[in-house]
């Protein structure tokens, strides 16, 4: 965990986002728009893949990053409530891959098909709910 912080924390700064907390293997950050969110991801996923080169299997990190858009309720600075939070949080931890990025529909609708990210969308079923999220390909 300290690894992936150091290589992620940075990364989340630069790209205007504030980190809320960590707990156990995930870290919740909030950034002020999905673009800035979407790029956060893909760098850290690039940089996480650059620090794993020189490591061996059993040392390698992964990521796997839900990523919604929407009005949340910002609680005691390091914890946000709300139905977008939940549903990328649910993405990221329960139905993303190692190396994925899902984004939630709020989220795809908000970056766009048009700018310079492609997505390959999908639903699947968990916990009684259908959710659609969209893959961002790298």
């Amino acid at each position: 965990m300290e690894r992936l912080g150091r290589v992620v924390i940075p990364i989340i700064e630069a790209h205007n986002g504030r980190v809320l907390r960590i707990e156990a293997d995930n870290i919740f950050a909030v950034f002020p728009d999905a673009e800035s969110a979407v790029r956060c991801s893909a760098e850290v996923q690039r940089n996480v893949e650059i620090a794993n080169e020189p490591m061996p299997a059993a040392y390698e990190i992964y990521v796997a990053i839900g990523v919604g858009y929407g009005r949340v309720l910002l609680v005691d600075d390091n914890d946000a409530w709300g139905d977008e939070m939940n549903i990328a949080c649910k993405l990221g931890e329960d139905v993303a891959e190692q190396g994925e990025i899902l984004l939630t529909v709020a989220a795809h609708e908000a970056v766009g098909d048009d700018g310079p990210w492609k997505f390959e969308d999908s639903s699947v079923q968990i916990s009684g709910l259908e959710l659609t999220s969209y893959r961002l390909i790298r």
